[in-house]
């Protein structure tokens, strides 16, 4: 296993960009640390952490929102422990009223009009989603394309699901943030 650590001392420039990428594409690493990245704009301060999601209050120089809340998450892989994550998020809604954006992969949808072919979901599934979001305030951010950004195929089975799943949620407070999802070049997950 490939890992990179590195004291980069500021990647608000050109020339340490590109030496990051140049390393990430050429050794291939699984996990990427970077320290003393040196953003004088906004202090972050981890609040929590888990194997599924990372918590930090954000102190910025925003006129509107001076601090806010910000959760990295990926919702538990296994449907029948997704509760686990919604629990997760309550607690992490529960510390503290700052106006909050949660990103990452869910690992589930609020509507059949989020996939498309493979097997059907339980609608039950998705209403638990859709209480989670509503208890927190939170709405779905919405995104400039592609529409789907998960995707399984096979040689033998010859289907395709296409899910959307990472995504955006966020409150009223803040509404400056757009995600914009980037074209994926090269997957393993499709032949």
């Amino acid at each position: 296993m490939a890992a990179l650590f590195w004291n980069c001392k500021g990647i608000n420039n050109g020339t340490t960009v590109q030496a990051l990428r140049s390393l990430i594409r050429d050794h291939r690493p699984l996990i990427v640390f970077l320290s003393e990245t040196k953003n004088d704009n906004v202090d972050v301060h981890v609040r929590a952490k888990d194997t599924y999601f990372i918590d930090v209050v954000v102190n910025g120089q925003n006129p509107n929102v001076a601090s806010w809340h910000l959760t990295g998450f990926y919702g538990h892989p296994t449907h029948t422990e997704r509760h686990r994550s919604w629990a997760t998020l309550r607690t992490l809604s529960d510390a503290d009223s700052l106006p909050w954006l949660i990103l990452g992969d869910c690992n589930e949808i609020v509507s059949s009009l989020e996939k498309v072919g493979g097997r059907s979901l339980s609608e039950r599934q998705m209403q638990d989603f859709r209480d989670a979001l509503d208890y927190y305030g939170l709405y779905d951010m919405g995104f400039t394309s592609p529409m789907f950004t998960w995707r399984d195929c096979t040689t033998k089975i010859r289907w395709i699901e296409q899910l959307q799943l990472e995504r955006g949620w966020i409150c009223s407070a803040i509404q400056e943030f757009l995600i914009s999802r980037l074209v994926r070049v090269i997957t393993s997950l499709c032949c």
